[in-house]
């Protein structure tokens, strides 16, 4: 079944704006489809029919996604994207009372809060998925998901400058293998 957020979905991953990824077909999402359509040659009417839903498929294909791609990046990260452009100072509020909803008690505007919006994020998505004991450690994310050969798009990327022995390192990347109940097992 294709939902109005399986549309949101693919007009974002091909670099369309349908606003906010939220399953509402709002003027955003309608303004994005017509600009996909124009793009496509097809009829400019802002209803996504089957021939629309088939050039989204041909378009992610030719993108390099898999056609009926759904969902480009793990729950966690739509939660994160809400909060994306927001400066710690400006947005002192609305990002103190997010990080406290999932237990953090750092203050963005003094302390380094990526550990903590990563943790907040996941939590708030996944709540029932282990998040490491402290979040601030980087390198307590290493037991988190599995691991990647490459990066990804949604994986929580786990680095540090030079290693504990002083000799250089590779980055370990890490992927939160949360599975979805659509998807069938990797």
């Amino acid at each position: 079944m294709q939902t109005t957020r399986d549309l949101q979905e693919r007009l974002k991953a091909l670099g369309y704006n349908p606003g906010i990824v939220d399953g509402a077909m709002g003027p955003n999402t309608r303004k994005a489809v017509r600009e996909f359509q124009a793009d496509h040659g097809l009829a400019i009417d802002g209803v996504a029919g089957p021939r629309t839903w088939a050039a989204l498929d041909r378009a992610l294909t030719k993108a390099g996604a898999p056609a009926g791609t759904s969902r480009p990046a793990p729950p966690w990260v739509d939660e994160m994207m809400r909060r994306k452009g927001l400066h710690e100072n400006r947005y002192h509020v609305a990002l103190s009372a997010w990080l406290r909803s999932a237990g953090s008690a750092v203050n963005p505007a003094r302390t380094p809060w990526c550990g903590d919006a990563v943790e907040t994020a996941i939590l708030r998505a996944l709540p029932d998925e282990p998040i490491p004991g402290n979040p601030m450690a980087s390198i307590n994310w290493q037991k988190f998901g599995r691991e990647l050969k490459t990066p990804a798009f949604g994986a929580v990327l786990v680095f540090w400058r030079g290693s504990k022995s002083g000799a250089g390192r590779q980055p370990v990347r890490r992927h939160h293998h949360h599975q979805d109940p659509q998807e069938p097992p990797a």
